[in-house]
């Protein structure tokens, strides 16, 4: 289990433990979807709002896992009816082929089988885990987390691609056959940005109309074009072109920049064919009501056979729980489904700006504007430029400072999931957002006394250096992995989808905005460029300070307090309403007093 607070609107009761960490985490938590969920589902209460982009997905899958595995689960009646709530799960259950009596817990049932476990309890709760937790069970499913690995790749590819453009730009080959100006160096780096907004805006669209798998293959076919272009280019506006396109979705002479610029060819190829033999999503096949390849997806990522597939309890609870799943969205938000006109869609949009979410959105935006204006992406795009204006010459010494910038990075994102939860969003943004202005104003000042005169004061040259580390740390730990997590947390479920996609879409936005301003602010002023991202991390820590609600273990009910606005509360409500009747026409309520011996 994974720690941040869940819970969500249905006519079931739900008190669980979900995922808010940090961008790291990102191929455990997919894994973590296939591998190891433990719920807890009391009947007859209320679920409220999940905390988290990837907590919703989590969460969603948790409605209702209800099958009648009565043949294979034996149960007994506790005297004394317990009350209606999760009872956390934090011990993994061996795998044996018995029914087993907890001695802490003497009034549950657990039924092991091939796959995993699933305990019954007296008031109708349940809950279940494929396999141990942890470590051994990303082990014993390794398949899930395979899948979960290969798909990652994308990440690689469209983060080599980010990077790769600061060191051609420098490149003397690539110098001396095109000698760009500030402004073309920015287009060159930005439009790469401008060409993912699109990519995202329309990816995901295609996505829920046809197949997860075909939109990656799509994305990949693209991304190949571009690199293409790129590669073989022979006019600078070959470049330009190859970047655009490849957005939507030592060696001598040009061999130094056409080799590092082809090689994104390798992973987009790769995963292109991969794809095919990728699992489709379980999920999306219940919503297209295809509901045997479902089964067979959820069978192969469990590492069972279509055959015990048919009598595993385990996937017929999964399974029916996403058939409940996808009945309540189409019954409670017919205008996010495909099958909505562009009307209904534009609907859906619109309701982002109404009163009662506009606060919401600006948030969502807002997280993504200083987390681009703190100049994370100004480093990454052009950290051999800035290290060269700080008096550090030589490709090595440049290689060596960027490549530390992605360690350091990489490295404080540990700290952000062990304490994302415990600190809270706050106190690490605001904290966060001050160290990341007090060293880039150091770099400023630094820059400004010595640049004329670098070589003499090499020891001002590295704690400048020193300086972008603290401030690499201090994102890693903030507004990095939090500028991800908050906008999923301040939307209600109705509308937390698109509210995440415009936040995301402001991202790419202001992503492209600092790649197209860093290299003409730089020419003008290299002191004046960190003046400038100072002052915006300063800005940021006034607005986490003001403006930002705490999220970190907040109910729902607090979260629609701090808007002044009951819409998530009332979004939650409504699920209910529709969610009694669904229950009852698939057979949930009948068998939950079947297994409880409850006549109500």
């Amino acid at each position: 289990m994974i720690p941040g607070q869940a819970s969500k609107q249905l006519s079931v009761s739900f008190r669980g433990r979900v995922s808010t960490s940090a961008e790291i985490a990102a191929i455990i938590l997919i894994a973590s979807n296939h591998v190891s969920a433990r719920h807890s589902m009391p009947f007859c209460g209320a679920l409220d709002e999940p905390a988290g982009d990837w907590s919703s997905q989590w969460a969603q899958e948790l409605r209702t896992r209800y099958w009648c595995w009565k043949s294979k689960l034996e149960y007994e009646l506790c005297a004394q009816r317990p009350e209606y709530r999760a009872i956390p799960d934090n011990e993994a259950v061996e795998r044996e082929s018995t029914i087993r009596r907890s001695s802490q817990e003497p009034n549950h049932k657990t039924y092991v089988s091939e796959g995993g476990s699933i305990t019954v309890r007296e008031d109708g709760s349940y809950n279940y885990s494929y396999g141990p937790g942890g470590l051994l069970g990303l082990k014993h499913n390794y398949y899930a987390l395979l899948c979960a690995f290969f798909a990652s790749i994308g990440g690689l590819e469209f983060g080599y691609d980010q990077g790769v453009i600061a060191n051609v730009l420098i490149m003397k080959d690539f110098v001396h056959r095109w000698p760009v100006t500030p402004l073309q160096k920015g287009i060159m780096t930005a439009v790469l940005e401008l060409g993912a907004l699109i990519g995202a805006l329309t990816a995901g669209v295609f996505a829920d109309r046809s197949s997860r798998g075909m939109s990656i293959v799509i994305a990949c076919i693209v991304f190949c074009i571009g690199s293409t272009f790129q590669c073989a280019a022979t006019t600078l506006g070959h470049v330009f072109i190859g970047r655009a396109v490849g957005g939507i979705g030592v060696v001598p002479g040009s061999l130094s920049w056409r080799i590092p610029l082809g090689i994104q060819l390798v992973p987009g190829i790769i995963l292109a064919v991969g794809c095919y033999f990728l699992p489709p999503s379980p999920r999306l096949l219940v919503l297209q009501g295809q509901y045997d390849d479902a089964l067979n997806s959820l069978a192969k990522l469990r590492l069972r056979t279509p055959e015990e597939a048919e009598d595993d309890p385990l996937l017929q609870v999964e399974l029916l729980e996403m058939k409940v799943e996808a009945t309540l969205i189409h019954q409670t938000d017919g205008e996010a489904t495909p099958k909505a006109g562009i009307s209904g869609e534009i609907r859906s949009w619109k309701r982002l700006f109404n009163p009662r979410f506009r606060q919401r959105t600006m948030i969502g935006i807002m997280i993504m504007v200083f987390q681009q204006w703190s100049g994370i992406n100004a480093l990454l795009y052009y950290g051999p430029t800035l290290v060269h204006s700080i008096g550090l010459s030589g490709d090595t010494v440049s290689l060596l400072v960027s490549g530390g910038i992605g360690i350091v990075q990489f490295l404080a994102v540990f700290p952000a999931i062990l304490y994302i939860d415990r600190f809270g969003r706050k106190p690490l943004l605001r904290g966060g957002s001050i160290a990341m202005s007090l060293s880039h104003f150091m770099i400023a000042i630094l820059v400004y006394l010595f640049q004329h005169d670098w070589p003499s004061h090499s020891l001002a040259a590295w704690t400048a250096v020193g300086g972008i580390y603290m401030f690499t740390f201090a994102y890693g730990v903030s507004i990095g992995p939090i500028g991800w997590v908050l906008p999923s947390e301040v939307f209600p479920l109705s509308v937390r989808g698109k509210g995440v996609a415009l936040s995301t879409a402001s991202n790419w936005i202001n992503n492209f905005l600092i790649g197209l301003a860093t290299p003409v602010i730089m020419e003008a002023s290299p002191s004046l460029t960190f003046i400038v991202f100072s002052t915006a991390c300063f800005l940021a820590y006034l607005w986490a300070t003001h403006v930002v609600p705490e999220t970190a273990n907040v109910s729902l009910e607090e979260i629609d307090a701090v808007f002044h606005s009951s819409a998530g509360h009332d979004d939650a409500m409504l699920k209910q309403q529709f969610s009694v009747q669904i229950e009852r026409d698939l057979g949930l309520h009948e068998l939950i007093q079947e297994l409880t011996g409850d006549d109500r």
